[in-house]
């Protein structure tokens, strides 16, 4: 529900800074009361509606701007805070056995999929990764004619897909400086043609055999 990670050598000027400001948030004193039930009660609904049998409410409200990608500018740094901080070994620990358990089960009913003469790419396969890495959404490489069609199918089921990052950088407000670094022609294309699908623990057998159900639909009326 927010924040990031800093990665820093150790000849960064910067990095006692950053030592330090990772110690005043690690030593802060807990939040007020009422600051401790809002995350909750914000934390309760991601979960909620992160199920698939519900992405659909948030992703219908425009308002949410749900799936934008958006620039802000970096304005300060802070440690993490004590009430995420207690969380965070529980949620890796629970990251890395329930998404493995719908990772390999998308990996396991693709691979059985006829996707080798189609403009569909199981991308994490096609990457020749392990089955153990570890990942947070599962990436296609879905052919442009045909990208936003699959995208609606599954949408229109609630699935949870994504088209993850929808343009490059350079058209990204905030971003336009870097139009004069030239065209990026590759990137551009990867992000047209990229879809992703949820791995977390909410996504059921029932979803999953939709999705392949779909998209192995799709992987028979190839276009170009």
């Amino acid at each position: 529900l927010g924040g990031g990670a800093v990665l820093h050598d150790t000849g960064n000027s910067r990095a006692d800074e950053l030592t330090r400001l990772l110690s005043e948030g690690n030593s802060r004193s807990e939040r007020s009361r009422k600051s401790r039930i809002a995350f909750w009660l914000k934390a309760k609904l991601y979960n909620g509606m992160i199920s698939p049998r519900l992405y659909w409410l948030p992703q219908s409200l425009p308002f949410l701007h749900l799936g934008e990608t958006r620039f802000h500018p970096l304005k300060s740094l802070e440690g993490i805070d004590p009430l995420r901080l207690s969380m965070l070994a529980s949620n890796v620990k629970a990251y890395q056995h329930d998404s493995m358990t719908t990772q390999n089960k998308l990996y396991e009913m693709l691979g059985q999929s006829d996707l080798s003469h189609s403009d569909i790419t199981d991308l994490f396969r096609s990457c020749e990764n392990t089955k153990e890495r570890r990942l947070l959404r599962y990436p296609l490489l879905v052919g442009k004619a045909i990208r936003d069609q699959l995208y609606s199918e599954l949408q229109r089921y609630g699935l949870g897909v994504s088209r993850m990052y929808p343009t490059i950088l350079p058209e990204i407000s905030g971003l336009e400086a870097l139009q004069q670094q030239g065209e990026f022609p590759e990137a551009s294309s990867f992000a047209k043609r990229l879809l992703t699908l949820p791995t977390h623990s909410q996504v059921s057998q029932m979803d999953i055999d939709k999705m392949c159900q779909i998209i192995s639909a799709d992987s028979g009326n190839k276009r170009l």
